[in-house]
């Protein structure tokens, strides 16, 4: 694997972390589950690679319902 691939591959898994995340829809990254725009959430957060995966880890364990 490239530098490049790692970095694309990590910003992959960071994006798809956050969206994960998200109790709230803003912009283009609506969720049907949380339709609406919270005010009170900032518009920025810090989240680390570790974070991401362990985020992406836990999501890919879950049994189908």
């Amino acid at each position: 694997m490239t530098p490049i691939d790692t970095a694309i591959d990590t910003g992959r898994v960071l994006i798809a972390a956050a969206a994960l995340m998200r109790r709230e829809s803003r912009g283009a990254h609506f969720r049907s589950d949380f339709p609406e725009t919270d005010g009170a959430t900032g518009t920025r957060s810090l989240m680390t690679l570790q974070d991401a995966l362990a985020i992406r880890d836990t999501q890919t364990r879950k049994e189908p319902a």
